[in-house]
Formats: C-alpha cells, structure tokens, sequence
C-alpha cells in the first residue's frame, strides 16, 4: 500500500513539474497585470472554471509552444478590480466554444480572440496559436503599414529585401527574433518601394544586398494642443544578415553614437524602375563596322613592320647595306591608306 501511495505521490509531483498551464485569478491584481499590461511578454488564456476539465488540445499546444508564450486557464466570469467580468470588459464572445484568446507583444492588451474555425482540431488550433506568438515579420506596403507597424513600436527592425533570401538569412533572422522579443520586425520590398530617409542614409538599392534599419522611437514631444513631433534614432546595417543579431546587441552597447537621429516622419513610395538604355543598332553596326577596320589596319602595319625587320636582318646576314627610302616609305604608306574598304558589317 504504501509502494502504491508513493507511486501516486511521486506521479503527482511530476505531472505538477511537467504542467505547463497557470492556473489564474481575477482577485490576484499581479497575475491580471502580467496578462493584459505587461508588453513584453504573450499570453494564451482560455477561459473556464479551475474546477473543469482543460482540453488536451491546449495542454498539449501550451506544451508545444511553452519557449514563445505563457498558457494560462482563467475564470472569465470573475470580476477584474474595474468591476468588470473578462467576458465584458474586452466583449469575448461567449458562442465560440471553448472561449481562448491571446494577449501579445506589442497588442496594448488587448486580446484576440480565436474563432470557431480555430479550435476544430489541435492542428488548427497550434497554427493559429504560431501566428499569434511565434516571431514574425509585419510586410509593409505603404506608408500607413509602415507607421502602424513599425515606427509607432518603442523598437523596430525593418528589413530592406533586394531580392530572394537564402534559407542561412532566413535562419539569422529567425533568431535575432528569438532573441529579441520585445523588438518589432517588418519586412519590405526594395526592388518595389524606397524609404524618404534612403537619401540622409547614403542607401542605394543593389539587387541582392539585403539591408536592415534599426528605429528606436524616443517619444512624441507635445509643443502645443496642434502639433505633436515625433523623433527616432536609427540604425543602418548592410553587411551580411548572418551577424544581423549581433548588430542588434551592439546597437545597445557600443555602438549607439552610431544612430542617426530623425525627427520627421519617414514615409515610402514605389520606386522608380530604371528605364533600360536605348540602343541605336544603325549606331552600333556603324561602330562595330569602324572598330574592326581599325582592327586590320593595326594587324597589316604590324605585319609591313615584321616585313621590314626581317627584310633588314637578311640584308644585315648578306652584308648588304641598309637604305631605306623613306619617299618610297611614305608614298606606300598614302597608296595604302587610299585603298577602298569592304564593309564587313
């Protein structure tokens, strides 16, 4: 009996070690602050009594993605310090069943909350909890994207692509988001759209040489009811995206006298294709037809030149004496000259 009591003991402890769920409270003020106020960490709540039993479906997806995100259990009925349930104070529709939502980095705390089509199985409900706490990267489009996205966030990489990224980049990038959690990344397409800021930078779009700028948003200065100034510091970074990571670190350290300081807003548009040269084929024959008679004259003077010297050297060998006539000289040279070409083109 007491092997058995043991066994159960020690089954108990363990499965206590490898839960991966928290267990929350609306009384408990902290917990409820590390859900919806803290930026800088993702959350994955779903909502039932501690008494009722957790699908495996989210024990198992909270186990699975416990490196990204917390997963909390909550009772959304219970009141918050406002007076509020959770259910009405960010409106969850209670009809979707189970009711889940995520708060993440960057959301200001509000959760989103997964539709039906999202719980079907365990596999839609592990993609949709991937594309809510995994690291990712925002694709701009214009200026609008570009604010949202990028330049309202404390932090932001943005990625200046030229062109396709070998899967070694990807894997760089990958980690510098791992590493960097509380850091927003957007992506944009060179080759398609410029950045206002691309001129203070000295950048010139190269197809293939990706890029990355660093904001680090310093706040808005209010200098009156109207007008509100924004500034960033920023970083440019174009060297291999393999130590993308690392620049990021020293951006902190070392190198921050290196950001350049910014205080208009940078907006982007498309970016004007460069028109190919026009080639004048009549030119170019005409061209090509002079470069290759050019070509056989310098071959035939070279030939006349052999000519001579080993005309000389067998006229030197007889002990001959070496006159040249340079009338004779010139006169075959004129004759030469006047000779009608073919045009070879």
């Amino acid at each position: 009996v007491f092997g058995l009591l043991l066994a159960f003991s020690i089954a108990f402890i363990l499965r206590g070690i490898s839960n991966p769920l928290h267990y929350l409270n609306t009384h408990n003020i902290e917990q409820m602050k590390d859900v919806f106020l803290n930026n800088e960490s993702n959350w994955v709540v779903m909502c039932k009594k501690s008494a009722d039993i957790v699908p495996k479906m989210f024990e198992n997806t909270a186990r699975n993605f416990k490196d990204y995100a917390d997963f909390g259990v909550l009772d959304c009925g219970g009141t918050l310090p406002s007076g509020k349930t959770v259910y009405s104070k960010f409106e969850l529709n209670k009809k979707i069943k189970p009711v889940v939502f995520a708060v993440t980095q960057g959301s200001e705390g509000k959760p989103v909350q997964a539709q039906a089509k999202h719980i079907l199985s365990e596999n839609d409900f592990s993609r949709w909890v991937s594309s809510k706490v995994e690291p990712h990267s925002y694709l701009i489009k214009s200026s609008k994207t570009l604010k949202e996205r990028c330049l309202k966030k404390d932090k932001c990489i943005l990625l200046m692509k030229a062109g396709p990224i070998s899967n070694i980049q990807k894997e760089s990038i990958k980690s510098a988001m791992n590493e960097h959690s509380s850091v927003s990344f957007a992506t944009i397409d060179s080759s398609r759209y410029e950045l206002s800021i691309e001129p203070k930078l000295k950048f010139k779009y190269k197809e293939g040489k990706h890029v990355a700028l660093y904001f680090n948003k310093l706040g808005d200065d209010v200098e009156s009811k109207k007008k509100i100034t924004q500034s960033w510091k920023i970083g440019y970074f174009n060297d291999d995206m393999s130590a993308l990571n690392d620049w990021i670190v020293s951006l902190e350290t070392t190198r921050k006298n290196e950001l350049t300081n910014v205080n208009k807003v940078v907006t982007m548009k498309r970016r004007a294709k460069v028109k190919p040269k026009v080639v004048d084929i009549e030119e170019t024959k005409a061209e090509t037809s002079q470069q290759i008679k050019e070509k056989i004259m310098e071959e035939l003077k070279r030939k006349q030149t052999i000519n001579e010297i080993e005309k000389r050297l067998k006229m030197e060998k007889e002990g001959q004496d070496v006159v040249v006539d340079l009338e004779e000289q010139e006169e075959e040279e004129e004759d030469h000259n006047n000779e009608e070409w073919i045009d070879l083109s």
